[in-house]
């Protein structure tokens, strides 16, 4: 039987979203053009469907039978476990996708294979039991089955492949074989009624977005064999509340749990390497982190928008947290909030407040109001050729430097190069006023907003200001009237 799920599939997404196709669609849809391509090519082929009873079926090489699909018109359907006298085994690919009106489905024991998307878009399906024997639950197997409610799946389950219960958006619970070892991309995202998981000892991995929008989930305790928790694989949980980590989980991946703002707690245990970025931006609850002396990284905007954040218990001591890297971009409420430390019960504030001064290799900064930023203050650093990063670490945390201060090299007889890397926003008035060996200054930043006045004073009267091309006209202007000489050129990079 040749499937039309393509087209039933395009008007849902032209439905649900004009703009853009949801990743998961998309994923489907690929899915979908496969199948019915390699349904083509059997029916070309020569391997023949029957028919039996409104079933379509093929002989497989080993003399039993695959289901392929149904033509008849009723809603309660009892797969043969023989037909002829020949047994069947296997339920093809997409064999029974997109029949709206099915309510119940029968597998009887002796099936061991079940194609890719076999029942997908089984719009009134409620309740369906998989027979021991079956090994793989195969992608987007139940993918859009919006009101399938429960699932049983045997204990012979070693493989679960991507999308298989995407969208499944009444199924209430799921309890995963214990063979099974990693739950794939998208397995159950947007599965909106998931309230109950049960996760098998020997999980190792959970791929992306393979609970996201889950908006139902509210208690997770994940096996101590889970390592690896990847991209969105909780995103938009709303309601969870309560997530039990394991000690060897090594990697939080990026936004892992965003948007998950019932979270007010999390406790995560030795064995800890890395918080990937994002991973619990927004989570707008978040009031207390624990954190391992094992963790080594803690990466850009992993706590974005955490601003109910204000305790963090950290195991090691302060030298241990300062051996860490932590990207201070987009971690303002965890730079804000305070830290004890376990190996002495201090408590402190986790990183210097607007205002302080900090030191680098004979530099001199200042933390900014975005106390992930920094200021470039001053340099005792005699050099002839001067470079202002875009990030310095400093005990442990990367902090960005934002902008050059007022008078940072007034009157430095020294410097002839100056380059200025990507992420300062703005240069201060006078900052480099009477630099008069300064012939070429090189802007590799693309975000410059604005440059104080007499900037640029008293530099060589025939310096060269470099700039991204993308910006030359703009910069021109912000850079008009800041003191340097008629002859000084502002050219592209």
């Amino acid at each position: 039987m040749k499937l039309k799920l393509v087209s039933i599939l395009l008007a849902f997404c032209t439905t649900a979203g004009s703009m853009t196709m949801p990743a998961f669609a998309e994923r489907t849809q690929a899915a979908q053009i496969e199948s019915e391509s390699n349904m083509t090519a059997q029916e070309n082929g020569s391997v023949k469907e029957q028919e039996w009873e409104g079933y379509t079926y093929k002989e497989l090489t080993d003399n039993t039978l695959e289901i392929t699909g149904y033509k008849g018109t009723d809603t309660a359907l009892t797969i043969p476990d023989k037909i002829e006298d020949k047994p069947v085994t296997g339920i093809g690919r997409g064999a029974f996708a997109g029949l709206e009106k099915v309510e119940s489905i029968t597998i009887p024991e002796g099936i061991t294979n079940i194609g890719s998307s076999a029942f997908q878009r089984c719009g009134s399906l409620k309740n369906i039991v998989i027979p021991e024997g079956v090994t793989v639950i195969d992608e987007y197997i139940f993918a859009y089955s919006a009101k399938l409610e429960s699932v049983t799946l045997p204990e012979s389950v070693t493989t679960i492949k991507e999308g298989a219960f995407g969208e499944c958006r009444s199924l209430k619970s799921i309890a995963i074989p214990k063979n099974v070892d990693s739950i794939p991309d998208y397995a159950f995202t947007y599965c909106e009624s998931l309230a109950q998981v049960r996760f098998p000892e020997g999980l190792t991995y959970i791929g992306e977005n393979a609970f996201s929008g889950c908006k139902s989930l509210q208690n997770v305790e994940f096996p101590n064999s889970l390592k690896d928790i990847d991209y969105f694989a909780f995103q938009n949980c709303t309601t969870l509340s309560n997530v039990t980590f394991p000690e060897n989980l090594e990697n939080i991946g990026r936004d892992a749990f965003l948007g998950c703002e019932s979270l007010q707690n999390v406790e995560f245990h030795e064995g800890l390497i890395r918080i990937g970025e994002g991973a619990f931006r927004s989570c707008s609850k978040l009031e207390s982190l624990t954190l391992p002396l094992s963790l080594t990284e803690i990466w850009k905007g992993a706590f974005t928008d955490c601003n109910s954040l204000k305790t963090v218990n950290y195991a090691g001591s302060k030298t241990d947290r300062s051996n860490m890297r932590i990207v201070g971009e987009g971690n303002a409420p965890l730079l804000q909030s305070k830290i004890t430390y376990g190996s002495t019960g201090k408590s402190e504030d986790f990183a210097p407040k607007k205002g302080s001064q900090l030191k680098d290799n004979g530099v001199t900064y200042q933390v900014k109001t975005d106390v992930s930023e920094l200021a470039f203050v001053k340099t005792i650093d005699k050099a002839s050729k001067i470079k202002i990063s875009d990030s310095v670490k400093i005990d442990g945390i990367c902090y960005t430097v934002a902008s050059i201060t007022k008078n940072a090299f007034l009157n430095n007889k020294n410097i002839t190069k100056v380059t200025i890397h990507r992420d300062v926003k703005s240069i201060g008035k006078s900052a480099f006023k009477g630099c008069s060996k300064l012939k070429k200054i090189v802007i590799q930043s693309h975000i410059l907003e604005s440059v104080g006045t007499n900037a640029f004073k008293g530099i060589h009267s025939s310096a060269v200001i470099k700039v991204p091309d993308l910006n030359l006209n703009d910069y021109k202007k912000i850079m008009k009237n800041k003191g340097q000489g008629s002859k000084v050129k502002i050219v592209a990079l």
